[in-house]
């Protein structure tokens, strides 16, 4: 049976939802609101400051800049410069690595790096910014319907899996598949292109 054709709804993610949000299911607009690039990396600096225990004031002190920013940058209310995001990863002590795709997607600029890695990293960012689910909680919101060997391959590597499988985890970490569609066109070109000659005979 084909995903699309079935008609359960998955579990929810920690992370997936906004403080204004909890009140009931988000309607079809909220949820693709809580689905785009900026409210991805808003949800991931929301949660590394959360987890930090910096306060957004320190934060601001720290930034040189006014509280009131701090909170719509955390909310996604206003877009972050890579300065923003470099600050409060240091601030926080964060990984700024793992942002960068976040930051890349929400500026809407080109990717950087190997492609093959970037997907990698992506797909990881996704899961940090849907609050670090486990591999069972992940798989249980796509149904079972991917083998825990390849969420570990999107993840972690070595290679690409599936459009298929790619796709069913992006929407299982509340990404956009049209966003990591050309990621994984852009990893399985690479991958192809390093292969040695005899692997196509």
């Amino acid at each position: 049976m084909r995903l699309a054709s079935r008609s359960r709804p998955r579990r929810e993610l920690p992370g997936s939802r906004t403080p204004e949000d909890t009140s009931g299911p988000p309607s079809p607009k909220n949820r693709l609101r809580l689905r785009e690039p900026g409210q991805r990396l808003a949800c991931a600096l929301t949660l590394m400051r959360a987890q930090s225990r910096v306060s957004q004031r320190v934060l601001a002190d720290r930034m040189r800049i006014d509280p009131s920013c701090v909170s719509r940058i955390l909310s996604g209310e206003r877009d972050a410069s890579w300065q923003h995001v470099l600050a409060i990863c240091a601030l926080c002590n964060g990984d700024s690595a793992l942002m960068k795709p976040l930051w890349e997607m929400a500026a809407n600029l080109q990717p950087t790096g190997d492609p093959t890695s970037y997907l990698h990293t992506y797909l990881r960012a996704l899961r940090y910014a849907a609050g670090s689910p486990s591999t069972e909680t992940i798989l249980a919101s796509t149904q079972n319907t991917i083998a825990a060997a390849d969420l570990c391959q999107a993840l972690e590597g070595p290679g690409t899996p599936t459009w298929l499988v790619v796709c069913t985890i992006t929407n299982a970490l509340w990404g956009l598949p049209d966003l990591t569609l050309p990621l994984w066109r852009s990893a399985t070109v690479c991958m192809e292109t390093s292969l040695p000659a005899e692997a196509f005979g």
